[in-house]
C-alpha cells in the first residue's frame, strides 16, 4: 500500500492497527516536503504506544518511510543513522 501526502498545509493522517491477515503487507508513505505532514500509529509504531505513534515529516524536503504488518501491529523498519547535516531527510518519532 503507497501514500502519498501532497498538500501544501499539514495533513494529519491515522493509521489504523493493521488485521492479522494483513501479515507480511508494506505500507510505504512518501511526504512531498512542502509541508510538516503527521503520521498517527493508532497503538504505536511496533506496539510501543502513545510514546511512539506519531511521526512528523520534514517540511523542507520530500521524505519516505515504511512500515510492516506483523501480528496486528505496524512494525517500523530501523535503519543506520546517517550522519552529517540531514534536516531534509529526517522525520520525528514523538
Amino acid at each position: 500500500m503507497r501514500v502519498i501526502l501532497n498538500g501544501t498545509s499539514v495533513i494529519t493522517l491515522t493509521i489504523p492497527v493493521p488485521t492479522k491477515d494483513m501479515d507480511g503487507c508494506l505500507l510505504t508513505i512518501v511526504g512531498n516536503g512542502a509541508a510538516a505532514h503527521v503520521l498517527t500509529f493508532t497503538g504505536g509504531l511496533s506496539g510501543a504506544g502513545t510514546s511512539y505513534d506519531a511521526v512528523t515529516v520534514n517540511a523542507t524536503a520530500p521524505i519516505a518511510m515504511q512500515a510492516m504488518a506483523c501480528n496486528g501491529l505496524w512494525t517500523s523498519f530501523t535503519a543506520v543513522p546517517i550522519a552529517g547535516t540531514v534536516t531534509n531527510i529526517t522525520g520525528t518519532v514523538a
